[in-house]
């Protein structure tokens, strides 16, 4: 199984990996690249994926988004994570990757704000950490929840396993 990640700048991904890195190893939470997974669950062999992933690259532009908040849910690749503000632009990559990857009917139209089961987020650490731990976490986050990201790379990643076994197949540049 594949997904369909955008990529922050080199700087802001230096420094989210730096952190990334810091609350896996005090956390016990795995190590894996900041990412906005734009889609999951794409199958299909990695030729004709790398292919599309290609033809996705062409059809973007750059985006800017901005972080709102560090929110934490009770899931393992949700522990705790920046909330993406969702704008137009981010919501029509979005589409623009179902349509691309064949995962909606060709011509079916569907109001942006519709978009039901993408929550734009960028996890800062995955695992089963306790409501108390994360409350702590985000107290030592509160300066770093509010981020602007430049999202100037699109990745076809192949996700079976766990975190530490995903792999970067293509990464191709947005302008």
């Amino acid at each position: 199984m594949y997904s369909i990640w955008l990529l922050p700048h080199t700087d802001k991904h230096k420094e989210l990996a730096q952190l990334m890195f810091n609350l896996g190893r005090e956390y016990d939470g795995p190590c894996f690249s900041p990412h906005i997974t734009l889609l999951a669950g794409v199958h299909g062999s990695e030729k004709e994926l790398i292919t599309k992933i290609s033809e996705l690259a062409t059809k973007m532009k750059v985006l800017s988004v901005k972080t709102s908040t560090v929110e934490t849910q009770d899931s393992f690749y949700k522990s705790l994570y920046l909330k993406i503000v969702e704008t137009r632009s981010l919501l029509e990559s979005r589409q623009l990757a179902e349509t691309v990857f064949h995962l909606k009917p060709e011509g079916e139209t569907e109001d942006l704000k519709l978009v039901s089961s993408f929550m734009p987020h960028l996890s800062l650490l995955y695992g089963s950490q306790s409501e108390q731990v994360k409350k702590q976490i985000i107290a030592s986050l509160q300066d770093k929840a509010r981020v602007d990201l430049l999202l100037d790379r699109v990745a076809l990643v192949l996700t079976n396993g766990p975190p530490e076994s995903w792999t970067m197949v293509s990464v191709e540049r947005l302008y």
